[in-house]
């Protein structure tokens, strides 16, 4: 479960930057999004589902999301990456102030009844310094702590509990852009298991405006259980899409002398004794059912589906899902009632989290002011991000109605876009 992220020098965020999922204990109000699961360490704390990220176009709100998305990509593959191969550095470049400066990424999380604060720093050819914080009750227990010294070695800080992970000291060393977190837990360290674990399998980011099969393809394959694939199709029917149920095929491969016009002789071998699968789409018509490929349905369609079995990845083991747009393409009543699966207990009893960005501002009436969360760029075009707790709406107004009249900011400032430099 998600605590809190903090992004710094990454695109158009230039300063640090923090969301966290940390409820207000002075709201009472929307009490089913408040998690059970205790955090050791936030003693009266609750953690919430949900959170919704908002701002005008271009403000930044895509950017927080793939800041996660690369903070998890990091940690999946930097012990793999090939020896001249660099870092995912996109740092702030409007502005000289964070030239060369490393890219920071810290999450807070809670895993197997444990909380973690976990954060690294990089620069293209190397992680620049790297922590991990365990809480089984409210004391810290530092686990390990890597830096450069003074003559810019690595220096690495452990404890009693973790000083078998000095053996990958020589490995950091020959390969500075692996962070030991990775390293250290693909090598069997048990201590380093779980939050790696969180990190890398229990955390998810995906676009709304990007619909893939890859998102629904082992749920409607039955590789994730029969149950995750009826209730997908099950969803389908009920979003009333016109799908009454949705298949799968296989699609025969190419002709393995067609193959070795494109590939080698071995791959083309083995792509011949392959075969694909593909999703068909049934629709209910006069003279029986009519099967369509992904392509053949509306986008609408395909960005549900999509959307839909990575909430049920979510719901079925308690991971927390972040989602690019989440109302792209989609009924405003179907986003709702996507958000509304993470409220309910009957259907997220693991407490999975549901974190997105969205233009559409009826899901504001559907959570807590801390729940929401507004980004804007300033002047030298540096994206920043305050809670909605900050502000205090009018009594009885809907967060929604004060948000589009501009009373919390982050919201555009249209002109004419054919001129007359009026504001619309």
């Amino acid at each position: 479960m998600l605590i809190s992220f903090t992004v710094e020098n990454f695109g158009s965020i230039r300063d640090e930057q923090t969301i966290s999922l940390v409820a207000c204990n002075y709201y009472k109000e929307r009490e089913e999004w408040l998690a059970r699961a205790a955090a050791p360490g936030l003693a009266g704390c609750s953690v919430l589902k949900a959170a919704g990220i908002y701002g005008a176009n271009a403000a930044g709100k895509s950017m927080v999301l793939d800041a996660l998305s690369v903070m998890r990509r990091v940690v999946r593959e930097s012990p793999a990456l090939m020896p001249d191969a660099a870092l995912p550095y996109v740092p702030f470049r409007l502005g000289a102030r964070r030239a060369g400066a490393p890219t920071r990424f810290g999450v807070e999380f809670l895993h197997g009844g444990r909380r973690y604060e976990y954060s690294f720093s990089y620069l293209p050819a190397e992680v620049v310094s790297e922590r991990l914080v365990r809480y089984e009750t409210s004391r810290a227990q530092l686990l390990f702590e890597r830096g450069r010294a003074g003559d810019g070695a690595l220096e690495l800080k452990l404890t009693g509990r973790t000083r078998a992970l000095r053996r990958h000291e020589a490995f950091l060393r020959a390969k500075p852009t692996s962070l030991l977190l990775s390293r250290g837990a693909q090598e069997g360290d048990a201590i380093l298991a779980e939050p790696y674990e969180w990190l890398s399998r229990r955390l998810a980011v995906t676009r709304g405006t990007n619909p893939s099969p890859a998102a629904y393809g082992p749920v409607l394959d039955g590789e994730l259980g029969e149950g995750l694939r009826e209730r997908l199709v099950s969803m389908t029917r009920l979003a009333d899409l016109g799908v009454t149920d949705v298949r799968v095929k296989e699609v025969p491969p190419l002709p393995e002398e067609r193959l070795r016009e494109i590939y080698s002789e071995e791959l083309a071998r083995r792509l011949g004794d392959s075969v694909g699968k593909r999703a068909a789409f049934v629709h209910a018509a006069a003279e029986g059912d009519v099967e369509f490929a992904p392509g053949e349905e509306s986008l609408g369609t395909e960005t549900f589906f999509s959307i839909a079995a990575n909430v049920l990845r979510a719901l079925s083991d308690g991971s927390t899902l972040a989602v690019d747009e989440v109302d792209a393409s989609l009924h405003p009543s179907l986003t709702e009632a996507v958000l509304a699966l993470f409220g309910d207990e009957r259907t997220n009893p693991l407490e999975a989290q549901l974190i997105f960005t969205a233009h559409d501002t009826g899901l504001m009436d559907s959570l807590r002011r801390d729940q929401l969360w507004l980004v804007s760029k300033d002047a030298a075009g540096a994206t920043s991000v305050e809670p909605m707790s900050d502000y205090a709406p009018r009594k009885g107004e809907r967060l929604s109605s004060g948000y589009e009249a501009g009373r919390y900011g982050a919201v555009p400032l249209v002109y004419s876009l054919l001129g007359g430099g009026e504001a619309v």
